[in-house]
């Protein structure tokens, strides 16, 4: 009798993380749930020569051309977002409670929580003229250059 409560335990198990997991993947097509609202957005530059070491720290507040360019650039062509395991190394990050996104050279990287809690990275490549005008704001507001 044992056995058999063992086994149903087992299956019961494995069908809870099975929903858990299905649950987390809904909504992951969709990047409405990030909050780009009247809250303030961290930026931070790193130095290239030394991964992971940060230059310089900004904050940017909604309503500057900078916050105007990044939620644009978030909320337009959501087709153009494919999900992505792999890890990048910082260029310019710009964080808020429910997102971090990377700018590096060639890509955005983007780690969002759902609306369901889970967290998922997605990539695409620059929009047409994006990473020019990024980089020229950064350096006007910071007066550090790439």
């Amino acid at each position: 009798m044992s056995v058999t409560i063992a086994k149903a335990y087992v299956i019961l198990a494995s069908l809870c993380i099975v929903v858990l997991m299905n649950g987390c993947r809904k909504g992951l097509d969709t990047l409405d749930s990030l909050n780009l609202q009247a809250r303030p957005l961290d930026l931070i530059v790193y130095d290239y020569t030394k991964p992971g070491v940060p230059r310089h720290k900004l904050l940017i507040q909604p309503g500057t051309e900078m916050f105007s360019l990044i939620r644009r650039t978030l909320m337009s062509n959501l087709g153009d977002w494919k999900t992505s395991y792999q890890t990048y190394a910082p260029g310019y990050e710009v964080r808020s409670w429910d997102f971090t996104l990377n700018v590096t050279h060639d890509l955005l990287v983007l780690n969002y929580r759902t609306k369901k809690g889970c967290w998922r990275q997605v990539i695409r490549s620059h929009p047409k003229g994006f990473r020019d005008t990024f980089v020229a704001l950064v350096e006007k507001e910071t007066h550090v250059k790439e």
